[in-house]
This record gives structure tokens, C-alpha cells and sequence, in this order.
């Protein structure tokens, strides 16, 4: 009986249709009998995102950890054949990367036409590459943008809650209600091997951000603040505790609606804009939000995430969840 890992092997010689599955049973002597719960399909989806996120190395330390019989075998064998050449490890690669994390959210109270989100999403990508940004991450209701430069992440922050109240406005959203969404941005080191955004402190001080933004708010850590510029208008600083961040970090509210007048960093309160306490963890009571899964945008605590994972996602929206 083959485990899920077996299958996971399959469905990668499968994915590079590189030798016939009767051809590989009868050098291995192994029988691919589907374990219960399991589906070819999901383990082949799984295969996929191992291979386009440039992880298949980690897969091949995974293989040769766990059983490092047949398993590692196989995919040896499959090197040794030419059928599939496997990869080398890949060095981390560092660079200073301004972020902004978007999130669509509901208004509480606030019926929206169903054609909002599409609309959002579409906008997003249209008028990213105009300011240097390109998305890394993103599926359902969140979005992690990278940019060339700290202060066009702002503008496009800006200029985005700006375009989603007028579309919010034009349509079955009271323009009186703040915008469904909110953002967050922050700077810092984040490693990119093989063009894989893996998780760290900075993706972590950006999620959590992004989980005190109430609708409608763009908050910006301090370094995002001290590299902008003056692109956009900034009211007042609090500390907020990061989990994992030896101090506290300052935290800036970005103004965006231009009936509002300028406020100075430090002569306002940035609370209306900050949710101090937001809520716990709907599926652990009394554990705090860690963070949104970039792909359901499902708020999650540290038991909620699927691990091994490069971003913030949750259990089920993981590669190979059922």
C-alpha cells in the first residue's frame, strides 16, 4: 500500500511524464494502490505547486528524511534514468523589499453588490505595474505586493482605497461607509530563493498590521514612514507589540481621503485607524490572530497555520488539504 508521499512521488514523474507508471512498478516491485481519503488529483495538485514554487528540492529532503528506502529510490533512479534531473539546493537570497498587504473585508451592516470584489481584484493588477509592483501572493480576498520603491507603494496604496470607495460609492455601497479594505505596509529583509517568498519577521510584522487595520485604514510601520518620503499624508504614531520582534514597532495611520485635513505624524491619535484588540481566533477562543490566510483571507492563530508553508495560509487552503 503506498503512502501519500509515494503518491506524491508519482504524481511528479506523472507531472514531467517521465516513465509509464507500469514501468516504474515493475523495476520497484511496488503496488500504487490509492490510500483511503486519497485522490490522484489532489496528490497531482500537490506535485504541482511543489514543482512551480521551485520546492522540489524541499520535497526531495523530505523523501530522503522520512523513508529513505524506497521512497528516495525512486526518484534517484528516475535522476539516474535522465528522466528527471533534480535540482540543487538553493541559497537564500535576501533583499530589502517594500510590501503592502491588501485585504478586502466587509463593512459590518453594509450590503455590497457581488460584482465589488471582481471589480477590486481587477483594478489591483491593472494599475500595478504603472508604480513598479507586482503581485507575489495573493488568491481570494488578500494580496502581498512588492514594489521597486518605498513611496510608490504608498501612492498605490492610497490611490487604491481612493478608487475602491468611488467604485464602493457608484454603486449599492453607501459612500458614507469606509471602504471594503483595508492595508498595511512595512519594508524589510525577505528571502526570495528561487522566487519563493518565504515566511519571516517581515511577513510577519506585515500580517499582523494587517490584522489591527480596521476597514478602510492604511497602517504603515515606522521604516515605511522614515523611507516614503512625503507621498501621502500621515496621522500620528503608536507602538504596537509584534509577536517575534525584539521591540515594538511604531505604527502610522496613512491618510487617504483628501476632505480630510493634513494631520502631522505625532499631533493625532492613530487609534480610529488601529484596532487595539481584534478579535480572537474564531476556531481558538483564546488565542490571538496571528494573521489572514492570503488565499481565503480566514483570520488564523499560530494553531490555525498549515506548516511548512512559505506565506501565511491556512490548514485548508494548504497544497494536498482535503
Amino acid at each position: 500500500m503506498a503512502t501519500p508521499l509515494d503518491l506524491l512521488t508519482l504524481a511528479l514523474l506523472k507531472l514531467f511524464d517521465a516513465v509509464e507508471l507500469e514501468t516504474l512498478s515493475s523495476r520497484l516491485g511496488m503496488t500504487w494502490d490509492l490510500l483511503p481519503g486519497e485522490t490522484e488529483e489532489r496528490v497531482r495538485r500537490t506535485a504541482e505547486v511543489a514543482v512551480t514554487t521551485g520546492r522540489l528540492q524541499e520535497l526531495v529532503t523530505l523523501v530522503r528524511q522520512s523513508r529513505p528506502g524506497s521512497l528516495y529510490s525512486t526518484l534517484d533512479l528516475v535522476a539516474q534514468e535522465g528522466w528527471l534531473r533534480l535540482p540543487q539546493p538553493l541559497a537564500p537570497r535576501f533583499e530589502d523589499l517594500p510590501l503592502a498587504q491588501v485585504e478586502i473585508v466587509a463593512s459590518p451592516g453594509v450590503a455590497q453588490p457581488p460584482e465589488l470584489l471582481p471589480d477590486i481584484i481587477a483594478q489591483i493588477r491593472q494599475s500595478l505595474p504603472a508604480l513598479g509592483g507586482h503581485v507575489i501572493q495573493g488568491a481570494g480576498r488578500s494580496l502581498l505586493v512588492g514594489f521597486d520603491e518605498t513611496s510608490k507603494a504608498v501612492s498605490w496604496v492610497v490611490a487604491l482605497l481612493r478608487w475602491i470607495a468611488w467604485r464602493g460609492g457608484a454603486g449599492e455601497v453607501p459612500s458614507s461607509a469606509p471602504p471594503p479594505a483595508r492595508a498595511a505596509l512595512h519594508q524589510g529583509r525577505v528571502d526570495l530563493a528561487g522566487g519563493c517568498l518565504r515566511f519571516g519577521r517581515t511577513l510577519g510584522v506585515l500580517a499582523h498590521l494587517a490584522v489591527h487595520a480596521r476597514p478602510g485604514s492604511i497602517l504603515a510601520s515606522g521604516i515605511v514612514y522614515e523611507k516614503a518620503g512625503s507621498p501621502a499624508e500621515w496621522t500620528g504614531q503608536e507602538p504596537l507589540v509584534v509577536p517575534g520582534s525584539p521591540r515594538p514597532q511604531t505604527v502610522y495611520a496613512v491618510e487617504w481621503e483628501t476632505e480630510r485635513p493634513a494631520v502631522g505624524p505625532g499631533t493625532a491619535s492613530v487609534s480610529d485607524a488601529m484596532d487595539e484588540d481584534p478579535a480572537s481566533c474564531p476556531s481558538h477562543r483564546d488565542r490571538p490572530i496571528e494573521g489572514s490566510c492570503v488565499r481565503c483571507g480566514r483570520p488564523l492563530c499560530s494553531l490555525c497555520l498549515a506548516p511548512g508553508q512559505p506565506s501565511l495560509v491556512c490548514r485548508a487552503c494548504a497544497p494536498g488539504a482535503r
